[in-house]
């Protein structure tokens, strides 16, 4: 009788553990990965504006070389015009030579608008991307919520029960030891 009742209560006390640990790890879990959640959007929100800033900068020095560019354009429209009136040998080699400069000079700016319209796809993804995260975010904080009271909830049971259990089977310990004992003088005697 003495054994099933100490492997009823030592099965509960093992119980009443279980729950208490895993009442403690859903605790810390809800806690812990939400927190580990707004971190990393933190940080990929932070590392989106600086790209923003990047790009912003780019276009206005874009801007600005597109400005100069047409400028430059005009001067030399202007100078070529002056000079193909007289049709000589060296007046269409600067010709040429100009040709080549403004087609250079076009395809400079052709190639970093080019770049800026890739840095401004891989913005909106990642701008998607954190929008997203943000969501899965606020999903993971109502579930957090969730698992923070059921993690309570074990805690509070498994640290009641597993004191309890823990007292039962110290008074049956004892009892045991008693008897025991009683057996001993009852022998000795």
């Amino acid at each position: 009788m003495i054994q099933a009742v100490n492997y009823i209560s030592s099965s509960a006390e093992n119980l009443y553990k279980f729950l208490f640990i895993n009442g403690t790890i859903l605790v810390i879990l809800s806690m812990f990965y939400p927190l580990q959640q707004k971190n990393e959007i933190k940080i990929k929100t932070i590392e989106y504006n600086k790209n923003i800033e990047i790009l912003n900068y780019e276009i206005s020095n874009q801007k600005n070389t597109v400005q100069d560019f047409n400028l430059k354009s005009k001067r030399t429209l202007a100078y070529l015009d002056s000079i193909s009136k007289n049709r000589t040998k060296k007046s269409f080699l600067i010709i040429e030579r100009k040709k080549i400069e403004y087609n250079r000079e076009l395809d400079s700016i052709n190639s970093i608008q080019y770049q800026i319209k890739i840095n401004n796809i891989k913005l909106n993804s990642e701008k998607e991307k954190i929008l997203e995260l943000q969501g899965q975010a606020k999903t993971y904080s109502n579930y957090s919520i969730f698992f923070l009271i059921i993690g309570v909830v074990f805690f509070i049971v498994g640290i009641r029960g597993w004191s309890k259990a823990t007292n039962v089977l110290d008074k049956i310990k004892k009892e045991e030891l008693k008897k025991i004992e009683l057996d001993n003088r009852k022998t000795e005697e």
